[in-house]
């Protein structure tokens, strides 16, 4: 992206065009000179590199060409403040010092110079050399990340494109794939948009920031980031209503680019940046992650359909088999919440959480559906009411796994089995299996052990009391030791601990008689 000003454009019959520089060899042979400049004045003042550079600015070339490719440039500049010390410092002691002398010729100037140049321990050269190191023009490019000259004009003619879509009322595009990369980056920009499905395939309708009423420097430069996303796909169109000022009055002029002009701009490997749209995102992200619930969330989940619209939520939640999506609602136009409301009414997920911003409290937010619980939010979204609506859909889930489990003959063979790998050979989750009543065997922790070995255990452990000696005898059974205290619990046994040693801790019989 370029400054507003530095936007070259032409407007005929109703529609707008960037001037795209070509890739001719004068323009080619220009762009190696300008890299060559910023190499060789490493090492040397950036108000020495802006002297020459001005150089460039003749009659060929447009000054706002030449000054878009070294803002380009100066993008890849590393500048420092090189000084003895502290510029401010520097600055600070030399005009008190002053202050305190009347300065009213050179040799005064010397006098104050060498005085403070002797408190700081420094020469008098290193003193004059600090004291504006830190203005613009004095700082020096320490490093320069080159690139080749094609690269730069295309660079500079991707930037055109994108600094023309700070002024857009809207903007809508197709692409033939890479679908969800660059829907996740619409989402993440916070833009505002709607996505419309067919037989062809997507077409997305974004908001322009001069459609809002706020926000419109930061939304035109979140719409400008969105343009090399849409790039990286097999095919791309792309359609914007620009307004220009026209013979001193604005209008609406029409924007069109597509994949025939792929060879102007540079290839993008669409690489993702940032994972959240928000920092309420990332909050809440982080947030249920600490919570250690069993559930997965996930970013970016598939894409969902709404009617004849495209939704895509925010977050999904897993685990096994059952999913649960959520949405949050935040940014917003009174016309972008309608059109939310009514794709989230349309979608037939029985299983949503959509957390809405407060300040967009209204009636018809309350009606969307059975099955998706609304929760709103002040700045922060609510763990409890979610991690509540969560248990409630496991809850349900595991209820119909035991109802379809009624119909099956369970039969369970071997002394020790495993919860989980039982749930898998039932098809059903770790939750349904423990509750299912089970003939001649226990469910302790995450194992599941016959009667018969329980009384064995039983009668085994009677004659030993030392408790590292009795977590081998339940470790021979094949059942980790880690189960050891729930076993010894539930055959009417205790650990009495005594310290932190194991072969000092003693089992003894509890009060509690045996499970059986």
């Amino acid at each position: 992206m370029l400054p507003s000003e530095l936007l070259i454009a032409r407007a005929y019959k109703g529609t707008i065009k960037p001037v795209f520089s070509p890739l001719t060899e004068g323009r080619i042979q220009m762009a190696e000179d300008l890299l060559n400049t910023f190499v060789s004045f490493v090492g040397k003042k950036k108000g020495e590199l802006s002297e020459v550079l001005e150089l460039y600015e003749g009659a060929e070339y447009d000054h706002r060409f030449i000054r878009g490719l070294t803002t380009i440039l100066e993008r890849r500049c590393r500048f420092e403040s090189v000084s003895k010390i502290d510029p401010i410092e520097a600055r600070r002691s030399v005009f008190e010092e002053a202050n305190r002398t009347l300065v009213i010729d050179e040799e005064k100037r010397e006098e104050v110079l060498t005085s403070v140049a002797s408190s700081l321990n420094v020469s008098v050269s290193e003193l004059e050399r600090s004291l504006w190191a830190d203005y613009e023009e004095e700082l020096i490019l320490k490093d320069f990340i080159t690139i080749k000259p094609e690269y730069l004009l295309k660079s500079y003619n991707l930037s055109l494109a994108q600094t023309m879509l700070f002024n857009a009322m809207n903007m809508n595009f197709a692409v033939g794939n890479n679908y969800q990369r660059i829907f996740g980056r619409l989402k993440y920009l916070g833009l505002m948009y709607s996505i419309e499905h067919d037989e062809e395939g997507y077409r997305v309708f974004v908001d322009g920031p001069l459609s809002l009423f706020k926000f419109t420097k930061r939304y035109g430069t979140s719409l400008a980031k969105l343009l090399p996303m849409i790039m990286t796909a097999d095919s791309w169109e792309v359609d914007a209503d620009i307004v220009r000022d026209v013979g001193g009055a604005p209008r609406v002029l029409k924007f069109h680019i597509d994949v025939k002009e792929r060879d102007k701009f540079p290839e993008l490997s669409g690489s993702d940046e940032e994972k959240f749209d928000s920092g309420v995102e990332l909050n809440f992200f982080n947030g249920f992650n600490s919570t250690k619930t069993g559930w997965t969330l996930r970013r970016e989940p598939e894409i969902m359909i709404a009617g004849p619209y495209v939704f895509i939520p925010d977050f999904i939640f897993e685990k096994g088999e059952i999913k649960c999506y959520m949405e949050i609602v935040g940014f917003w136009t009174e016309d972008y919440l309608r059109k939310k409301i009514g794709k989230l009414k349309a979608i037939e997920e029985d299983k949503m959480i959509i957390a809405v911003d407060e300040s967009l409290a209204c009636s018809s937010i309350h009606n969307i559906g059975k099955g998706k619980e609304i929760i709103f939010y002040r700045k922060k979204v609510p763990l409890k009411p979610i991690l509540r609506f969560l248990r409630g859909i496991e809850e349900k889930h595991i209820e119909s796994e035991l109802n379809r489990l009624k119909s099956r003959k369970i039969k369970l063979e071997g002394e020790v089995l495993y919860v989980a790998e039982a749930a898998r050979h039932y098809g059903v989750s770790r939750g349904a299996m423990k509750r299912l009543p089970l003939l001649n065997y226990k469910m302790i922790g995450d194992v599941i052990i016959s009667e018969d070995t329980l009384r064995l255990l039983s009668e085994r452990i009677k004659g030993c009391d030392n408790y590292a000696d009795v977590v081998g005898l339940i470790e021979s059974k094949g059942i980790p030791g880690k189960n050891a205290p729930l076993i010894l619990e539930a055959i009417g046994y205790t650990v009495k601990w005594d310290g932190l040693n194991i072969e000092d801790a003693k089992v003894v019989k509890s009060k509690s008689g045996l499970v059986w």
